[in-house]
């Protein structure tokens, strides 16, 4: 389940709404409880953390 959440994450932050989010807003979007758990499997899974993947598509984030 968690690799879905993390795919919408990705979606979203290839869409310019996203900038008006936090890190933690669009987790929770995703559904993840807590942004802990999101950073956590996040990095587990991708092997770099969601600012580095923002990073990475050229796109940047306020928080």
């Amino acid at each position: 389940m968690n690799d879905y959440r993390i795919e919408e994450f990705k979606r979203l932050v290839d869409k310019d709404e996203y900038s008006k989010y936090t890190l933690t807003a669009l987790a929770e979007l995703c559904g993840f409880s807590s942004r802990t758990s999101f950073f956590r499997y996040f990095k587990k899974v991708i092997g770099i953390t969601p600012n580095e993947y923002i990073r990475s598509i050229g796109k940047t984030n306020e928080e």
